[in-house]
């Protein structure tokens, strides 16, 4: 996926996601999931009844005062047992992704979901699954 084809998709959820919360949240999981190189199966569950949750919990993003994004994934291919954390340094390129996670959590917090929730999830609280992404 090339970068300017990322930003059209983004462009695109605003045409057929059938909420603001759903267009908050596929700019923030396709620009999340592009910019630290991670799988679907890292950012979704596999199903709404998958009983393994995400590997990214809320506690997991943060933004932090330099304006770069610490992404903590707890599970993945390549590092099943031990959290691998990612750090996404600012630069221009990933503007998109800080405003984008910025609008997520600012929706997040009236939502007063807990910190075990999958941080990419539906106003119900449930997680955003593969067939979803």
């Amino acid at each position: 996926l090339k970068k300017r084809d990322l930003y059209r998709l983004c462009h695109a959820v605003r045409r057929v996601a059938s909420s603001p919360w759903e267009i908050t949240l596929f700019r923030a999981v396709f620009l999340t999931a592009f910019h630290a190189c991670l799988r679907v199966g890292e950012v979704t569950a596999k199903s709404n009844g998958d009983r393994n949750p995400p590997s990214i919990a809320s506690r997991d993003i943060r933004i932090l005062r330099d304006r770069s994004i610490s992404v903590t994934v707890n599970r993945s291919k390549a590092s099943q047992f031990t959290p691998q954390r990612i750090l996404l340094q600012e630069d221009p390129s990933s503007e998109r992704l800080l405003d984008a996670l910025t609008e997520f959590i600012d929706l997040r917090r009236h939502g007063r979901f807990p910190t075990s929730t999958p941080f990419f999830c539906h106003l119900s609280g449930l997680p955003l699954t593969k067939f979803q992404f």
